[in-house]
């Protein structure tokens, strides 16, 4: 296996993924291991961004500065969807993903990820075009915004569920950036996700190169999203080895601090050379 260059630790991270870990200890355990980067996931498990307490932004900006971590912020996605069709539940979604980047802002976070959303299962397919346009206008009030605050919007490929997805192949991917036409939206790839739909790291990579900021890296059986540690699901070793040689931040996105621990054992194994 090639070797993936002697500052690969410089490029990993892991995200406050697990919902029955508090922040402080994912925290703990990144500067513990000897990552650079926290992606701190903007969810009511952690008080954020909800409420308006910026008392618990400022516990989690302390939080970072005491274990030397950069942050990215991934915003809410539970029951989230800027792809929807229905104009209330959008806007919704959109204010809370506005909220999301004021966090990311006063956290001076490298980018905030936001999903794709889709289109529901109960629409048939001939609505995409709808939800796609509804994602769109989502994603250029997000970028504008941005834009005015100096921050990266990094729009994530989704996973192939029981929903119509919006973003299924590399190419959806940089067409959706590419419409939106900012400087300020970018794209960041989930291995895992992309892996749902039977494709090569290479086939999603390769058109959003231009625009990629960073991996979300998690294994799975090919056939639903499952956030296994690499090795145990049917990604190749080759795959991973490619994420550490595209000169982004790698961001293991995993359930637990034992699938982390086993994650790092795995990639000292194969990716980087003893």
């Amino acid at each position: 296996m090639g070797s993936a260059g002697p500052s690969w630790k410089s490029r990993l991270g892991i995200s406050a993924h697990g919902k029955d870990r508090t922040i402080e200890e994912m925290a703990a355990l990144a500067g513990e291991i000897g990552v650079k980067y926290l992606e701190v996931v903007a969810e009511r498990f952690w008080a954020l961004p909800d409420g308006g307490r910026q008392g618990s932004w400022r516990e989690v900006k302390e939080l970072l500065a005491r274990w030397g971590l950069h942050p990215f912020v991934h915003a809410s996605y539970i029951e989230i969807n800027l792809a929807t069709l229905n104009p209330l539940l959008r806007e919704a979604g959109l204010k809370q993903n506005l909220r999301c980047l004021e966090l990311a802002a006063f956290l001076e976070a490298e980018f905030m990820v936001v999903h794709a959303g889709n289109l529901n299962r109960n629409y048939p397919p001939s609505y995409l075009p709808e939800a796609r346009q509804c994602l769109l206008d989502s994603l250029k009030t997000l970028a504008e915004r941005a834009e005015s605050a100096g921050m990266t919007i990094a729009l994530e490929n989704g996973w192939k569920g029981e929903n119509h997805p919006l973003i299924s192949s590399g190419a959806e991917h940089a067409e959706l950036i590419e419409s939106v036409g900012s400087t300020s939206l970018k794209a960041l790839l989930d291995v895992g996700h992309a892996h749902t739909f039977g494709l090569t790291l290479g086939g999603h990579l390769d058109p959003i190169r231009p625009y990629l900021v960073g991996i979300h890296l998690h294994d799975n059986g090919g056939t639903k999203d499952e956030h296994l540690p690499p090795g145990r699901g049917t990604i190749p070793v080759a795959d991973f080895q490619r994420c550490f040689e595209a000169g982004v931040p790698v961001i293991l996105e995993l359930n637990s601090l034992e699938d982390i621990r086993a994650t790092l054992t795995y990639l000292e194994a194969n990716i980087i050379p003893a």
